[in-house]
């Protein structure tokens, strides 16, 4: 089925959506045949093929002056060989001492001239191979969608150099035909080649691209003389080797290991390639101990935190996995285990940490023409912490089950970034026969010898986009179930039993171009609906509708570039009628020259209810309140710069503040320092101390909450080589809670009142003061020497300092890590990648 035909498909549904520009004719270029062996990949392009290549000019503007010749010639070729593909591209410049060369780490995104390259090898529009190279030689890669937005979480294998001399510069590509996934023997694939000139923030093009437009691939040329490429070698093995300690300088009032604990793990990586397009990866004993820590935050809401996704196993064909509604979460596979509860007298010998991943598999490509394949197995151990009795006993306790998560994913993909699919998860537990004291680790009582249930997800979706990419939307529904585990009490007061049936849906439409854009969204989940197991559900029992409609243009002239202002508004009602969130707001952003951009908010919430703080189904009243946001980023071009976002807002009695910054500091093209302050203030809301039944009554208890967070985050980067770099990171965090003064509300017991802030009366001091503060301190150093392409040394040394909560305690203090135990670990981490 063509592209048209889906769009008319899908104007069945909406029908006042507009046909389609007719689309431009896409300049076109061809690659030549050349040996593998007369290619050197040094930049200079001086072998002989590269003299007999056809190389294409015609680069155009696409910033600052849309379709306006390019102010400095650009002009590339293309060679096939047996095992890769070769780009050259000459770079010329009249003024070479004004070229902006800088390097950085692996997929750091450094303000640099460059040169890129999509490559949409696939054929369904919606995606394309991503590959860069800055002017000193820096590398990024990743996956280009079609809003434009390059995801940089996929690695490929490939080669890149870099020259410069007196006319400009020049850049040599090999892209294996390994790392790249044609879909069936087509003989072409769409291209685009760009370069950015950073001292006069211009980005020129090789197939033009309107700026206005919401989707950039159905814009890209053509490179043709693909067909008979022959099939790379199948097999690539990534062994490693990890050897270090951890050290404990003392335990924790929880716990009682210290000392040093030796590491030595091996792992293996595979991936073995079933046709041209078609990849199965497997992970055994994989390990990751040379990411980042998660940032660190104060969260006292009833939303769960989402950090992202840092794993290289996991982050690869992610887009593939992506739907409307967030029904693959990675990071639950892995994910640390919360202490288990233990009996009086009881103390852990350590904590849990993340639950051994034995092995994962995934499989992903196109398995035929138009249709997408992707399938994800993994498999966790269980994992146990040692626990010591009142009396000297050991008992080791589980922590978390032997768990199996699996996930399917067909799409099926018309062309120009419409599709249709399915999606299934599946989450199965391997309990023990018996729970040490009937208790499970959440404090549970097992339920036919079961902690956990089991779940299960099936879904359907759809996304269409107009060729012309002015209208594009997608739909989902999903239907989960679970089986099996004791009754689980959500925040709102529902209550998921085994065997509970649930449903969750979301849609939206949205029209780019200029100079009016607009978005609709929608989305409803049952009470009943659970799909955290394995995906992130931030709340259910409620629907959702959000309209935005906004103005946008670049021809204002002079120092503007472009210019937009919008509004919307937000409304969330739950399933017994109450709003329990509502929004108004107006926003307007401009670009100016030189890329620096400023943005400002004004908003208003309504009274609402809150469905979620008391924990039980009975609601609370929040009052009004109004806000406002300003955010922006300076021009990058020079050696500091500064980026910010913050929010404040206001209302009867209650306020809150949100500031975050990132200062950068480049003094040198090789080195780049940032610091990233955070800091957020809330204080005049009620929220829940404790809900207690007295006899006939229940006894709500409130404090009025302030809060305070800050947070300071380091960065620091040194890039010797293109293949060598030292990255340091260090986070200070600090939080503290002070409630009070105490109100109550009394309610006949197994009610669910409506709780209006007159109704809360004085209340006594509750005794057990649950002010507290917290501290801790992060830090990590990473030496990352790529030695071999593909084959990685680490060398790794992390610092975490986090002393328990200091109760009764409403205020910022970092004594607490004065004379806390700290947990250091070195390790050394060798890959060797083999194909």
């Amino acid at each position: 089925m063509t592209g048209r035909r889906a769009r008319t498909a899908w104007l069945v549904l909406l029908p006042l959506l507009p046909d389609a520009a007719v689309a431009q004719e896409r300049p076109t270029v061809t690659a030549v045949p050349v040996d593998d062996a007369a290619v050197t990949i040094d930049g200079r392009l001086a072998e002989p093929a590269w003299a007999e290549a056809a190389f294409v000019e015609g680069f155009v503007q696409r910033q600052p002056r849309e379709g306006a010749p390019a102010s400095e010639p650009t002009r590339f070729a293309v060679l096939r060989g047996e095992r890769a593909l070769y780009f050259g591209i000459e770079c010329l410049d009249a003024e070479p001492d004004g070229i902006v060369a800088r390097r950085g780490r692996l997929d750091q995104g450094m303000q640099s001239d460059m040169v890129s390259i999509d490559l949409d090898t696939r054929g369904d529009g919606s995606t394309a191979f991503h590959f860069e190279v800055t002017a000193g030689g820096g590398r990024l890669d990743g996956v280009r969608r079609a809003d434009g937005s390059v995801d940089t979480a996929w690695d490929g294998r490939w080669e890149a150099e870099v020259t410069r001399h007196a006319r400009g510069w020049t850049v040599e590509l090999a892209l294996p035909l390994s790392t790249l996934r044609f879909a069936g023997d087509g003989d072409e694939a769409a291209l685009q080649v760009r370069r950015k000139l950073m001292r006069r923030q211009e980005t020129d093009v090789w197939a033009p691209m309107p700026r206005a437009s919401t989707s950039e691939i159905v814009h890209y040329g053509r490179l043709t003389g693909l067909s008979g490429l022959p099939e790379p070698w199948p097999l690539e093995l990534t062994p490693y080797d990890l050897r270090g300690f951890v050290y404990r300088s003392a335990p924790d009032p929880d716990t009682v290991a210290w000392g040093f604990e030796p590491r030595w793990e091996l792992g293996l990586d595979a991936t073995l390639r079933l046709g041209s397009s078609l990849v199965l990866t497997a992970a055994v004993n994989p390990d990751f101990g040379q990411l980042e820590a998660d940032q660190l935050v104060l969260n006292l809401s009833t939303i769960e935190t989402r950090y992202p996704e840092k794993r290289p196993f996991f982050l690869a064909d992610r887009e593939i996995f992506a739907t409307t509604l967030e029904l693959f979460h990675t990071r639950r596979i892995g994910a640390v285990a919360d202490p288990p509860e233990l009996p009086d007298g009881w103390r852990l010998e350590r904590r849990p940490g993340e639950a051994r991943i034995w092995e994962a598999l995934k499989l992903c490509g196109a398995p035929a023409p138009g249709w997408t394949l992707g399938a994800v197995s993994a498999l966790t151990g269980e994992e146990t912490v040692a626990t010591l009795g009142p009396r000297g006993e050991r008992v080791e306790r589980p922590a978390a089950p032997l768990s199996h998560f699996g996930v399917l994913r067909l799409r099926y993909d018309f062309g120009g970034d419409n599709a249709v699919g399915l999606l299934a998860t599946a989450v199965h537990r391997v309990e023990p026969e018996a729970w040490p004291d009937d208790l499970c680790p959440d404090g549970r009582t097992p339920r036919d010898g079961r902690c956990h249930a089991d779940a299960y997800v099936a879904a359907v979706d759809g996304n269409f986009r107009t060729d012309d990419g002015t209208w594009s939307g997608a739909a989902q529904a999903a239907l989960t179930a679970r089986v099996g585990g004791p009754s689980r009490l959500l925040a709102d007061g529902t209550s998921l039993d085994a065997g509970d049936l649930g449903w969750a849906a979301a849609a939206w439409v949205a029209k780019g171009g200029k100079p009016w854009r607009a978005r609709l969204e929608a989305d409803a989940t049952s009470a009943e609906a659970w799909y955290n197991d394995l995906g992130y559900q931030s709340r259910g029992n409620s629907a959702r509708l959000s309209a935005r409609a906004g103005w946008w243009t670049d021809e204002i002239g002079g120092p503007v570039q472009t210019l937009q202002a919008r509004a919307e508004a937000w409304d969330r009602v739950n399933f017994d009628g109450r709003l329990v969130w509502h929004r108004y707001g107006v926003e307007s952003d401009v670009l100016f020259d030189g890329n620096n951009w400023l943005e400002a908010r004004l908003f208003y919430d309504p009274a609402a209810w809150d469905d979620r703080e008391l924990r039980d189904g009975a609601v609370l009243r929040r009052p009004g309140r109004a806000g406002l946001g300003l955010s922006g980023s300076t021009d990058y071009r020079y050696p500091v710069t500064l980026d910010l976002w913050s929010q404040f807002r206001f209302g009867i009695e209650t306020w809150d503040a949100y500031v975050e910054a990132t200062l950068a500091f480049k003094p040198a093209d090789t080195v780049t320092l940032e610091l990233a302050p955070s800091l957020e203030f809330a204080a005049g809301l009620p929220a829940r101390v404790t809900v207690t039944e007295e006899a006939d009554e229940r006894r709500y208890l409130l404090g009025d909450l302030e809060t305070s967070s800050v947070g300071f985050t380091l960065r620091a980067t040194w890039t010797l080589t293109t293949r060598l770099a030292v990255q340091g990171y260090a986070q200070l965090f600090l939080a503290a809670a002070d409630y009070g003064p105490f109100r109550e509300h009394r309610a006949p017991a197994g009610a669910r009142p409506q709780i209006e802030p007159s109704d809360l009366t004085v209340a006594a001091d509750p005794g057990d003061n649950p002010d507290f503060s917290r501290a801790a301190v992060n830090a990590s150093l990473v030496l990352r020497w790529e030695y071999l392409p593909g084959s990685t040394l680490y060398l790794v040394y992390t610092h975490q300092q986090a002393p328990p909560e200091v109760e009764g305690a409403g205020r910022l203090d970092a004594s607490a890590l004065r004379d806390a135990p700290w947990t250091e670990m070195l390790l050394l981490k060798t890959s060797y990648g083999w194909n």
